[in-house]
């Protein structure tokens, strides 16, 4: 008898050393997929100028090439779905001429890499800086940071456009670190250069507190276009 409870007692215990080391292995994931703002800006300064292009290119093509009977017709769904077809348009277009940046593709959700270091995934965002669709579960790991096959990077950036209350402009770029449902940090990418939006709030193990304000200056570009405001929402993989 005394055989068979020790025998339960080690099975027992084995399954918790199991779910600690899973509990660990998820949480030492998420931490070393984090990256300062800082590093990222520094990444990113030689792409900055085309990265903000990349959404308000594509926002400018559709309201320009389209005929105004077909805007008006258009849902907010349906305009969303097409700015972020144009967005990876272009972003894979800038694959073709720069150095260090491909694309990646993986079950729908379609981005780029820059260095091997950051991967970008598109997206319309909302005030705070958050992409609102429902998440799949290849997006929640994604924002999660949690290692995706496919997607060669060691840490999952956003870069989407924010419009005004009434879905008419186009107020701002942003570059995104998504943590979770939490936001880590946002920039703004803009014709001043690229401002920070929200300070790190906190700090992951081995990493240093809150980093001073990295400063890229791409050129002038971009105008504020107006539309008619439609209603609807997407809820995709996008």
């Amino acid at each position: 008898m005394s055989i068979v409870w020790n025998n339960l007692g080690i099975s027992l215990l084995i399954n918790v050393y199991e779910c600690i080391l899973k509990a660990l292995s998820v949480h030492w994931s998420v931490a070393m997929g984090l990256i300062s703002q800082d590093e990222a800006m520094k990444l990113i300064a030689p792409h900055a100028r085309a990265l903000q292009s990349i959404p308000m290119d594509a926002w400018k093509t559709y309201h320009e090439d389209l005929p105004d009977a077909m805007l008006v017709a258009f849902c907010s769904r349906t305009r969303a779905n097409a700015i972020h077809d144009l967005m990876v348009r272009n972003a894979i277009k800038y694959c073709a001429s720069a150095n260090g940046v491909r694309k990646f593709e993986r079950q729908q959700m379609v981005g780029i890499t820059i260095d091997g270091h950051i991967a970008i995934r598109l997206k319309k965002l909302d005030e705070d800086g958050r992409s609102r669709n429902q998440p799949t579960q290849q997006v929640s790991d994604y924002r999660s940071q949690l290692p995706l096959e496919g997607i060669d990077a060691a840490s999952y950036l956003e870069l989407g456009y924010v419009l005004n209350d009434d879905e008419t402009e186009l107020l701002e770029v942003r570059l995104v670190h998504p943590s979770g449902d939490g936001v880590y940090w946002w920039c703004r990418l803009g014709d001043d250069g690229a401002e920070p939006g929200v300070i790190e709030l906190f700090t992951p193990p081995n990493e240093p507190g809150p980093v001073s304000p990295a400063k890229i200056s791409p050129k002038k570009s971009g105008e504020v276009i107006q539309l008619r405001k439609a209603d609807g929402k997407k809820d995709d993989e996008n």
